[in-house]
């Protein structure tokens, strides 16, 4: 996966370089729900989302990583995502799998929730 400058906008370059500071190589987060990779190395930032079947080496400088969701994922694709890291060679691949969407909608619709998040999941947002 090639990784490219990033347009970031006016103060986040300033809240990244904060959090790249907490750590030595790499971190991993979620929440966010989104699959990216992020790389600081020599004050440049590049990076970005990272679809399934990406490859990754994880080279020199500080890595910002998020394996997605297996559920409620936000990047436009229903399947769930996760990662696999090889630590001997420091390579991540990014990955997809189906699951059964129908099956956890319905249990969202039965618990009461409502229903737009048993919706988004057919469409990954």
């Amino acid at each position: 996966m090639a990784l490219g400058s990033l347009d970031i906008y006016n103060g986040a370059y300033d809240k990244f370089d904060q959090i790249f500071a907490t750590f030595e190589k790499c971190l991993f987060v979620g929440h966010s729900h989104i699959p990216i990779a992020l790389q600081l190395c020599d004050g440049n930032l590049a990076g970005g989302l990272a679809r399934g079947g990406s490859d990754l080496e994880l080279g020199e400088g500080r890595w910002l990583l998020n394996p997605g969701s297996v559920g409620q994922p936000r990047d436009g694709n229903p399947a769930a995502s996760y990662v696999m890291l090889d630590t001997e060679r420091r390579e991540l691949t990014y990955c997809r799998a189906p699951y059964d969407i129908e099956q956890a909608a319905a249990q969202i619709r039965k618990k009461g929730l409502p229903t737009w998040l048993a919706d988004r999941l057919f469409v990954g947002t």
